[in-house]
């Protein structure tokens, strides 16, 4: 059974602390998984990753105010559909301000509101990709630090994956794929725009 772990590196990589695991990130690989950091501008590093627990799967951020040595905050944001699906989390912070000294937070994921509806298409190297259902790509934001999170909202409906990055001036971006399943008895993509 492994669980997200994190390892410190105090030489530009030549050589790492033991593993430690966030508070949040319980259970295997199934329970836990796609792991994701961001550092703050005062230092703050969090780690988000997705979880699965009683019939939902959402991001948990953790929260170290010691650089990573410890992880002492953990808040799970769970939506508000009890069977939901969700996939693949990336986080990002943007710079301080006078009113947010930590920066505000950013997470996005893969959400759909029924987990039933979801079809895969896998190869035979166990690797599965989306094939149909009710997908979005949600956005979250924190501007306490990560302790309380604003409701999801919709950066991408239909069926898209993103990445979110902070540009200058705290600019969010929330880069999408291209592409999406033209047919869904094969794996043929086609742009979307």
């Amino acid at each position: 059974m492994r669980r997200n772990q994190l390892r410190q590196s105090a030489d530009g990589g030549k050589t790492f602390s033991q593993p430690i695991a966030p508070p949040g990130s319980v259970g295997s690989d199934f329970n836990s998984w796609d792991p994701a950091l961001a550092v703050g501008p005062d230092g703050t590093v969090y780690a988000s990753f997705m979880r699965a627990k009683d019939s939902q799967w959402y991001p948990v951020v953790d929260a170290s105010f010691d650089y990573g040595q410890t992880f002492v905050q953990s808040v799970p944001l769970i939506p508000p559909n009890s069977k939901n699906w969700g996939d693949r989390d990336f986080i990002a912070v943007g710079p301080a301000t006078k009113a947010n000294p930590h920066g505000t937070i950013y997470v996005t994921y893969d959400y759909g509101p029924e987990r039933t509806s979801v079809t895969f298409i896998c190869a035979s190297s166990g690797s599965c990709a989306f094939l149909t259902s009710d997908l979005n790509v949600v956005l979250q934001q924190s501007t306490d630090g990560g302790l309380s999170w604003s409701p999801c909202r919709t950066s991408a409906p239909g069926f898209r994956l993103a990445a979110a990055t902070v540009g200058r001036w705290s600019s969010i971006r929330v880069v999408e794929s291209t592409c999406c399943i033209r047919d869904t008895t094969s794996t043929t993509r086609r742009p979307t725009r």
